[in-house]
């Protein structure tokens, strides 16, 4: 509920791209959530403690965004009940399609937790918590892109299109480098954060991070059709087909393999996800072209990983292991620009902070 009341409180902000009340808005409700929790524990109400401090400062959040939204809405402000339907035809769908999102999510935690010894299960939330970046990324995307793909499909299909290609080959390339640096310093900064025990975070940390590009691909494909036909249902699909292969597969490599078949197990179901939705949108946008680069992204994977794993044995602290991470990073995207997967509008176009220009 609480977390409905903060999306429906910062829906016009969203859509009016108005960045800095949003960062500004969740930044107090999770940062000013924290704090108060750990007031409220330390003032000895336990577990209660943190319920009552994050739900306390989400509620006051709401209460200004709404207050916000409601002040800076032009016209005056009445019941419309067609347009409340409408809603409701696009906005259905995405009730299981939350519920495909937080399965895949969690649902490897929950089975480590009850399988694996408390031990695991802190060694594989370490690497979910370094990965975090990579989410802070799908964040930035869930922001701005809808109403990006909305505006640019106004200029017709084609522009569309192209702008939709070239956003998944430059997420795909950026999520690649991200996999090479979590291939590169992983082990090292695991060590760094958490000692020398914790360094099998740092080598799960590839696979989780490679399922969080996955994801965030799958981002940008599900708000394909958002934008064209208001419709869901076929993003709502994808997500609980993968979120039940990824339960069923759980339950099998979990209490065999631990952690491992753990962080597999949700790749598999975080691409098995991403492919679903790619056939879906390429039915609805037949003139998208990114798919004819697979090979290419699969080669810059292979090459760029490649580079990376040796680097994996000589890196020995955080210092190292940036270093290295600079390193794997410039030979992917020389390799990317070798493989023709980027070019000097990319470069430009990046530099002025426009990844999602329509050229």
């Amino acid at each position: 509920i609480g977390i409905s009341l903060r999306e429906i409180s910062t829906v016009l902000p969203q859509v009016r791209q108005e960045l800095r009340f949003i960062a500004g808005i969740n930044i107090f409700m999770d940062f000013g959530g924290a704090i108060a929790a750990l007031l409220f524990v330390f003032a000895g109400w336990g577990a209660y403690g943190v319920l009552l401090g994050v739900g306390s400062l989400s509620l006051v959040g709401v209460v200004v965004a709404a207050i916000y939204s409601l002040k800076s809405a032009p016209g005056v402000w009445a019941w419309d009940s067609a347009f409340l339907k409408a809603a409701l035809r696009t906005a259905l769908p995405a009730v299981p399609l939350s519920v495909g999102h937080s399965t895949l999510q969690f649902s490897d935690y929950f089975l480590v937790s009850y399988y694996r010894s408390v031990s695991d299960l802190a060694t594989y939330g370490l690497a979910y918590n370094l990965a975090s970046p990579t989410l802070m990324a799908i964040a930035a995307i869930n922001l701005t892109y809808l109403p990006t793909c909305v505006e640019i499909l106004q200029k017709g299909r084609d522009a569309f299109a192209r702008f939709v290609d070239k956003s998944m080959i430059l997420f795909a390339v950026g999520g690649i480098a991200a996999i090479s640096f979590a291939t590169s310093a992983g082990p090292a900064l695991a060590a760094w954060f958490g000692g020398a025990i914790y360094t099998e975070s740092g080598r799960l940390l590839p696979i989780v991070v490679a399922g969080y590009v996955f994801f965030s691909l799958s981002q940008l494909q599900q708000f394909v059709p958002g934008a064209m036909i208001q419709d869901m249902q076929a993003s709502a699909r994808a997500y609980l087909v993968a979120a039940v292969v990824n339960v069923a597969t759980n339950f099998l490599l979990i209490p065999r393999f631990g952690m491992w078949g753990a962080a597999w197990s949700t790749l598999g179901s975080y691409a098995l996800a991403f492919v679903l939705l790619s056939r879906s949108v390429r039915a609805l946008l037949p003139e998208l072209r990114w798919m004819s680069r697979i090979s290419h992204l699969v080669a810059l994977t292979a090459l760029s990983v490649g580079f990376a794993l040796p680097m994996q044995s000589r890196a020995t602290g955080p210092i190292s292991a940036l270093l290295f991470w600079g390193g794997a990073a410039r030979v992917t995207v020389g390799l990317a620009f070798a493989l023709r997967l980027l070019d000097r509008s990319d470069v430009e176009r990046l530099r002025a902070f426009r990844p999602f220009a329509a050229s």
